[in-house]
């Protein structure tokens, strides 16, 4: 494992997420990259693939989104555009940049991963686990940065980790089972 590019990745990433510009806050990388990067170990590990790549990718996959708000409707787009280009220019193996690319390519719930690689469900059930344990955060997006009232904040937030639970594969269920059954019963108002 090259531990130095994920070091550079890691910090220009960081580094894009404490930007004033980032219309997301400082604390998408606490409560939402970091996250990521911890359920794509344990994923990868489970599926036996490549940590490297799983571990770029978590770093990368909203990376688009946090540098410029004008990339987040497309982030997936803009950020493997930008991860192919960041890998390139540190002589990363073009086989490795391959699977990253899709992988962020993929990882939205909007996108069907269900006959995808392992590195894809991978990554979008990383993504969907991190919504899932970290919806103080979400609340946090919804009231805070969406200027939401009540209702309809709870209700995003509700529908979001909806998503997020349809998109995980079965291993990842049994990780965030109990989170998102708390979570559905908190949120879960006049339903």
């Amino acid at each position: 494992m090259d531990n130095d590019l994920i070091s550079k990745i890691e910090h220009l990433v960081k580094n894009a997420c404490y930007r004033k510009e980032n219309i997301f806050g400082s604390n998408i990388w606490d409560y939402h990259i970091i996250p990521v990067v911890k359920y794509s170990k344990v994923l990868a590990d489970r599926f036996c693939i490549d940590e490297e790549c799983a571990i770029l990718s978590a770093y990368l996959h909203d990376y688009a989104s946090v540098l410029d708000k004008k990339y987040y409707e497309e982030h997936h787009l803009y950020g493997a555009k930008f991860a192919e280009e960041i890998l390139h220019r540190e002589n990363y193996p073009e086989q490795k940049i391959d699977i990253i690319t899709a992988t962020i390519l993929n990882h939205r719930g909007s996108i069907d991963n269900t006959e995808q690689s392992l590195e894809i469900k991978c990554l979008a059930s990383a993504d969907a686990m991190a919504h899932i344990t970290e919806i103080p955060s979400l609340l946090y997006l919804a009231y805070r940065q969406k200027n939401m009232d009540i209702q309809t904040g709870a209700q995003w937030v509700y529908n979001k980790i909806n998503r997020s639970w349809d998109k995980l594969c079965e291993e990842a269920k049994t990780f965030v089972r109990d989170e998102y059954r708390a979570g559905i019963k908190v949120l879960a108002v006049n339903k």
